[in-house]
């Protein structure tokens, strides 16, 4: 009898895209520009973990989909050195993809975002991320 291979999925209990976003705005400035032009209502949320790091979500917020802005530039090291241009991920859960592709969208017409997209992210990302 021959080894079979088996699928592995990660799973995470929200469905969530990860947003990479170019910019050199602060996180607070960044946040600010996120609430008026996706009108959320995104706030500096305490996260004590291994690296410190800025993190802005809604948590409080009753709306189905959630928002949660996560920097990539602490000062000690980066996040994902993959990635190591982004600036900052926007994880939103809970979206369809049009939902997704128009806060994209939104977000590109900024004046202070250079660039903008959805990150087709790896596994050790997407495992980090879903634990946030």
């Amino acid at each position: 009898m021959g080894k079979q291979a088996k699928k592995i999925e990660l799973k995470s209990p929200d469905t969530f895209s990860l947003i990479a976003i170019y910019t050199v705005n602060n996180d607070y400035r960044l946040a600010w520009l996120l609430n008026n032009v996706l009108n959320l209502q995104i706030q500096r949320e305490d996260y004590s973990g291994e690296i410190e790091l800025s993190l802005f979500s809604d948590r409080n917020s009753l709306a189905p989909i959630h928002f949660l802005l996560i920097e990539n530039t602490p000062e000690v090291v980066k996040l994902f050195p993959n990635y190591e241009q982004v600036n900052y991920f926007l994880k939103v859960s809970n979206a369809t993809e049009e939902q997704i592709q128009e806060a994209v969208g939104k977000i590109r017409k900024t004046e202070s975002v250079s660039a903008c997209s959805v990150l087709k992210a790896n596994a050790k990302l997407l495992k980090f991320v879903s634990r946030l």
